[in-house]
């Protein structure tokens, strides 16, 4: 599950090839190329400007009629495919899967619910992957984008939950960590833990401001608001005109952000993204509040389950009710939300899910 940072993209602006003949970076067409020669020419003159001098070009087009190369360059390096490993994961997904394919999300239980609506035992959120949970497609409002589940819930006639609400992660069953990431990376937005139940991009928004006073603490507030992630704040606002210096730090495994240094008294602010540990538990605090919302409560306790547990506690699906379930947008929509902003975390989930559907039953966990 591995896919490289956004982050160390490779920018190939500067080289666009369209209807035979190369568009400079400058937006200037020129007159197509007589010959392939002059093609050829062209093409090496403009990756061998002085100011790619610090730059790596790996380039080869390959004509689509008789497969002959028409033009290489670099072609015995070995480059570094960066986010463009996205284009082939999706292709992947697309083609294994269909555009039409959408990611479930179902509410399993041992029995339904009796007749006064209470469900004795516990309810089962089992996650597939599905990435599109989330505020940000659903008006800034998490909460809106777990209506649809509690809808199903409500439309079995569920009124009350008598045992625990549990967020079953054990679909995909592998490191919560794509291979050859890099650890200080985990706790920025493109390293955040891979999960078959992710909400909100297993990420939440820290909105930074100075105090009140000289002295006092910066105001940190996380959005969406929850319990589940807490503050560690060593900050101090510090004279008008002071250069901001925040430290924002999670260590692996804790759910504790540390926020340390000085913010200015007139400073705006700012707002940074921060991963957490385990996004199933925080899946299923913000699940429990919304079925508060609706007047659903939950007497058990609120846990979580990985493919680790299930190989000692199998879940057999065939010996559970569905309660209900909701499904992702289409694949073809999945697509645009991975490649347009390069979204990492999307890109694994997608493989991920391709994989496990794929698994043969006696094949080991990666």
């Amino acid at each position: 599950m591995a896919v490289l940072k956004a982050k160390r993209n490779i920018f190939l602006g500067n080289l666009i090839l369209a209807a035979g003949f190369a568009i400079t970076a400058l937006g200037q067409a020129p007159r197509p190329p007589a010959t392939l020669g002059d093609l050829q020419a062209r093409l090496l003159e403009n990756v061998s400007q002085p100011r790619f001098a610090a730059a790596l070009w790996g380039v080869k087009i390959v004509s689509l009629d008789s497969g002959k190369t028409i033009f290489e360059h670099n072609p015995q390096k070995l480059f570094s495919p960066a986010s463009n490993s996205k284009l082939y994961t999706v292709a992947l997904a697309l083609d294994r899967l269909g555009a039409d394919y959408r990611i479930k999300t179902s509410l399993y239980a041992k029995a339904r619910p009796n007749q006064a609506g209470t469900l004795d035992g516990d309810l089962i959120v089992y996650g597939r992957g599905d990435p599109t949970i989330n505020a940000r497609l659903h008006n800034s409002d998490i909460y809106q984008a777990l209506e649809p589940l509690v809808s199903a819930l409500t439309n079995a006639g569920v009124n009350r939950i008598g045992g625990d609400l549990i967020g079953d992660e054990s679909f995909v069953r592998g490191p919560e960590f794509g291979s050859g990431w890099a650890w200080d990376d985990l706790e920025n937005y493109y390293g955040a833990e891979l999960s078959a139940l992710t909400i909100n991009d297993n990420a939440l928004q820290a909105s930074i401001k100075p105090g009140e006073q000289i002295g006092a603490a910066c105001k940190l507030v996380l959005s969406p608001a929850t319990a589940y992630l807490s503050f560690s704040n060593r900050t101090q606002t510090v004279e008008k005109g002071a250069r901001r210096n925040i430290n924002v730090y999670r260590p692996l495994n804790e759910n504790v952000v540390h926020v340390s240094g000085q913010m200015a008294m007139d400073d705006a602010g700012y707002t940074d993204e921060v991963t957490l540990h385990d996004p199933g538990g925080l899946f299923i605090a913000f699940f429990k509040e919304a079925l508060a919302r609706h007047g659903i409560k939950v007497s058990g306790k609120l846990r979580t389950v990985t493919w680790r547990d299930r190989q000692l506690d199998p879940l057999d699906a065939d010996k559970m009710v569905e309660l209900g379930s909701v499904e992702s947008l289409p694949l073809r929509d999945i697509a645009r939300e991975v490649i347009k902003p390069s979204q990492n975390l999307y890109t694994d989930l997608l493989l991920a899910h391709v994989g496990e559907s794929r698994r043969a039953t006696n094949t080991p966990p990666a």
